[in-house]
């Protein structure tokens, strides 16, 4: 007699290789699913090659770099610099 068998729950196929193949599988896909969920640590200090900048970023390096801001332009001109026209207040 299997010792597995013994203790799991009867009607599962425990001696059976494709269960234990699909049974892999949805591990590894539960995990995938919930890894991005959990608290990244931000222990490190060190910088990786695809973190774009500074240490402490993502261990995976999946994040991308900061874009360049744009300055906001009115009719051509900032609205700092710009005279007030039509400011409804």
């Amino acid at each position: 007699m299997n010792v597995l068998a013994a203790v799991a729950a009867p009607g599962l196929p425990l001696g059976d290789w494709q269960f234990w193949v699909v049974t892999a599988i949805a591990i590894l896909g539960v995990v995938m699913v919930v890894r991005p969920l959990l608290p990244s640590s931000k222990s490190s200090t060190t910088s990786c090659s695809g973190c774009g900048g500074g240490g402490g970023g993502s261990s995976r390096g999946l994040r991308r770099p900061r874009a360049a801001r744009a300055t906001l332009t009115i009719g051509g001109e900032s609205p700092s610099t710009a005279p007030d026209r039509d400011v409804i207040r």
